[in-house]
């Protein structure tokens, strides 16, 4: 599966650049699929949003 913005590596970018002093705890990562808002916040929780598409549908099988 081909993924053009992905929120989990957003969120591990923003806390990374922000741990280090980089950026502030709420910024915007730019990516090919996007703009993912992000915002660190004090109680270590973090806050994101953006657009969402569906890149996958299907179902599952199981035999039994």
């Amino acid at each position: 599966v081909y993924k053009r913005q992905s929120g989990t590596c957003s969120v591990a970018a923003a806390v990374a650049a922000a741990y280090t002093d980089q950026t502030e705890r709420a910024v915007s990562v730019k990516s090919p699929g996007g703009v993912t808002n992000t915002v660190w916040r004090e109680d270590w929780e973090m806050m994101i949003s953006g657009r969402a598409d569906l890149v996958f549908c299907g179902e599952w099988f199981v035999d039994v």
